[in-house]
């Protein structure tokens, strides 16, 4: 009986190994998708300070705790545990920031796209942008997002879907308004 038992055990293997050898192929566009290089960054930064600047003069300073440059055909850097940027005019005074919980940044197109609890602020018109998305076209120097706003102003809360402007702030579109709340000055 126990070589029965055996015989049995060791067809049951034999089978089960040929069904896995049988089953298995190299399919080569697998292979490709599953390309590592692509997905390990060539780079990692810790405590990180990138200063931009426009004809000498200093425009953006972009601080994160870690980003990850990644090389490939569409190459790009990452903020993954998000970053802080504080934007200048020509006389170095802050003129708004940028909060994020993420960030990517793509070198070839020139887009900045920011995510989770994302916050500007714009110290020239007092005024406090919170949005779960938004991406910065520096070739374009526009800015625009699809998602929930709410701009917070120093006499109203406006809520909307969708906003559109140019990199300064000072001319934008908030589409799909949902509603708008005054605010009454509490120093009356």
């Amino acid at each position: 009986m126990k070589a029965t038992h055996f015989l049995v055990n060791t067809g049951i293997v034999s089978l089960l190994g040929l069904a896995i050898l049988v089953s298995c192929k190299n399919d080569i566009r697998v292979i490709q998708a599953f390309n590592l290089k692509d997905n390990i960054p060539s780079e990692t930064a810790r405590n990180v300070e990138v200063i931009y600047s426009d004809s000498g003069y200093t425009t953006t300073i972009l601080k994160s705790k870690m980003l990850e440059t990644f090389d490939g055909d569409n190459p790009y850097i990452e903020f993954p545990i998000g970053l802080h940027a504080r934007f200048y005019d020509r006389d170095k005074r802050i003129t708004s920031t940028l909060r994020a919980g993420y960030g990517k940044s793509y070198t070839k197109s020139k887009l900045l796209e920011v995510r989770s609890d994302v916050v500007i602020v714009n110290l020239e018109k007092g005024e406090r942008i919170n949005t779960e998305k938004l991406i910065w076209d520096q070739s374009k120097r526009m800015i625009y997002t699809d998602a929930y706003v709410k701009i917070t102003g120093p006499d109203k809360i406006i809520f909307g879907r969708g906003l559109e402007a140019d990199e300064s702030m000072k001319r934008r579109t908030l589409k799909h308004i949902s509603g708008e709340i005054m605010v009454e000055d509490e120093k009356k």
